[in-house]
């Protein structure tokens, strides 16, 4: 019995560091994404629709739909980062956080004065939320 209880002992004595939890509310949720790449990445879904205006497009600009498929897609694509980083140093962002007729949750960030506008749609899983989809309608 001691030889399988003391390898046992011995593996649970090595301390591993938990993965940040999602919170009792979509809003510590976002705090925690915000804050952690590691927990971002972990709450991305893929493939992740994102769509963005091609303003270089003849004979006026268009959105563009993909999906991207894994996390190095998303790094090569240069998926916009959340939180997004404001294109003018001086300029603050309006965030929004609506909800749709599902359970999704929309958290959309606006430059006043601007054609700067970005959202980031979030669904509900059994324990927590994960990014599923980015509109980036910026010109």
């Amino acid at each position: 019995m001691l030889r399988i209880v003391a390898p046992l002992l011995l593996m649970l004595s090595f301390s591993v560091q938990a993965a940040p939890v999602c919170g009792p509310t979509f809003e510590r949720f976002l705090t925690t994404f915000k804050e952690d790449k590691q927990f971002q990445k972990d709450h991305t879904h893929y493939p992740l629709s994102y769509s963005y205006i091609d303003v270089n497009a003849e004979p006026e600009p268009r959105k563009i739909q993909l999906l991207i498929t894994s996390a190095a897609d998303a790094q090569a694509r240069k998926q916009p980062d959340y939180p997004p980083k404001a294109p003018k140093k001086s300029s603050q962002f309006e965030q929004k956080i609506t909800r749709d007729n599902t359970a999704r949750l929309t958290v959309a960030f606006n430059q006043p004065d601007t054609d700067y506008s970005i959202e980031y749609h979030f669904e509900p899983t059994p324990n927590c939320w994960h990014l599923v989809g980015i509109d980036d309608a910026s010109l």
